[in-house]
């Protein structure tokens, strides 16, 4: 991350403490979002010398939790040229946000060293090494979000001494993320842990060997959401009425194994968090004995279909959905990357089967296109996918297979000019072919 810094400084030795009046403004690229560094102010710079002092100052800063500024810290180092050096602690607060706006602006505090080359009386250079608490906080009708990302940033600026004690100091900034966590407290309803519903295997849905397809599967989780929100009365009708639709994002899919036709299934879901636009969702399929077959994990955004912007939940949404605990599984990123040289296939043309009730084609026959693809000994145990673009009725889709032939294959359904719809990657095993009895000769 790089960015541009302003900033004003009334010297403590002059004014008795270091005050920010103009905003800083810098700009932080992390985790796809930007973050914006509003403002940063009551900095205190003070001014060694000797190492000596320096210590017993960072002591009493432990001790004390505050740097008693009653004796001048200004104590200069002249070299042979004239250039005067200070260096000492610095410390103070910010006022950070992200510039998604569903937000708003955090308090936090920062703190680290500066070194001072004063070289006349008009001009000199500053460096600094800063650690920076920034985020942001918010709260969506019960729920409230708060944002903490952690910097390591290293501005070297020119300083230009205005006035006594006060200058103006102009340059650019590098920084780091260090790490960064978010937090969740909602007063949605708690209720029920999963909402679930009970089936059974239809013919309609396995492969020719019996077993349940991995679109089929996926369509059970999507059904299940859908059977949630309508008994929730957060279903189709509710949204049109609200101008609102949920947009899904991602898909992980862990299969531990296919229910063969007929098999009793019970297949559960339910919410974990609500962050501003977003929503995520868990999904269970288990078996007769209660063990569990397949595991998900989706992101959805809450869409405004008049401004076509992403919208906050609203009240109602909030409290009629329970908020479950995260399912046990392996939680991965989002970002599906794409690697090596792709083999362009056949084109696929959007119909009406492919359709939704949204006019556009629906999550599952994007998985449904990219799985044809495979070969027919490859067992998918694990499906992600990222959805980019709606595809609708008359589109063309061009399939881009990566990995053909191993076991890690990545499908891109992308438009001619090359950008995604959708984004599908398979992991799984190349199976020895076997020679299966055909279903249907059992059943008749």
């Amino acid at each position: 991350m790089a960015c541009f810094l302003l900033q004003i400084f009334i010297d403590i030795n002059s004014y008795g403490v270091y005050r920010v009046v103009e905003p800083v403004t810098c700009n932080l690229l992390t985790c796809n979002r930007t973050e914006k560094l509003v403002f940063q102010f009551y900095h205190i710079n003070l001014k060694f010398s000797g190492m000596k002092k320096f210590l017993l100052v960072v002591l009493a800063m432990v001790m004390l939790g505050s740097v008693q500024a009653q004796t001048s810290f200004k104590n200069k180092v002249e070299g042979l040229t004239g250039t005067e050096f200070y260096f000492g602690p610095k410390f103070g607060f910010n006022v950070a946000s992200i510039s998604d706006g569903l937000n708003k602006s955090k308090f936090s505090f920062h703190l680290g060293a500066f070194a001072e080359f004063k070289f006349n009386d008009l001009f000199g250079l500053q460096t600094e090494l800063i650690y920076s608490r920034q985020g942001d906080k918010g709260k969506s009708g019960g729920v409230k979000t708060w944002a903490r990302v952690n910097y390591l940033n290293i501005p070297v600026l020119a300083k230009f001494y205005v006035w006594e004690g006060v200058s103006v100091d102009l340059g650019p900034q590098l920084g780091f993320a260090l790490n960064g966590k978010n937090k969740t407290k909602s007063r949605a309803k708690r209720g029920k842990p999963m909402y679930s519903f009970n089936s059974r295997v239809r013919y309609s849905e396995v492969n020719k060997d019996g077993r349940l397809k991995l679109v089929s599967l996926l369509d059970y989780f999507q059904d299940c959401s859908t059977f949630h929100s309508e008994d929730a009365g957060m279903g189709t009708e509710y949204l049109a009425g609200q101008g609102l639709a949920w947009v899904l994002n991602f898909w992980q899919i862990d299969v531990m194994r296919y229910p063969q036709l007929c098999e009793q299934i019970t297949i559960e879901t339910c919410p974990y968090a609500f962050k501003g636009c977003l929503g995520f969702r868990n999904f269970d399929m288990l078996d007769e004995q209660g063990n569990r077959i397949a595991v998900a994990n989706t992101l959805w955004t809450l869409l405004n279909l008049r401004s076509m912007r992403p919208a906050k939940p609203t009240e109602e949404m909030l409290q009629a959905y329970s908020i479950s605990s995260k399912l046990p599984m392996e939680y991965l990123s989002r970002k599906i990357p794409v690697e090596g040289e792709g083999e362009r296939q056949d084109e696929v043309l959007v119909r009406k089967h492919h359709l939704d009730t949204n006019y556009h084609m629906n999550n599952g026959q994007y998985v449904a296109v990219a799985s044809d693809l495979l070969p027919e000994n490859f067992e998918v145990n694990r499906l992600m996918v990222s959805y980019h673009k709606s595809a609708v009725l008359g589109d063309i889709l061009y399939p881009v297979i990566y990995g053909k032939g191993t076991e890690e294959v990545t499908v891109v359904l992308e438009t001619e000019e090359h950008s995604p719809y959708a984004i599908v990657k398979f992991n799984g095993i190349l199976s020895k072919q076997e020679n299966r009895v055909p279903v249907v000769g059992k059943i008749l």
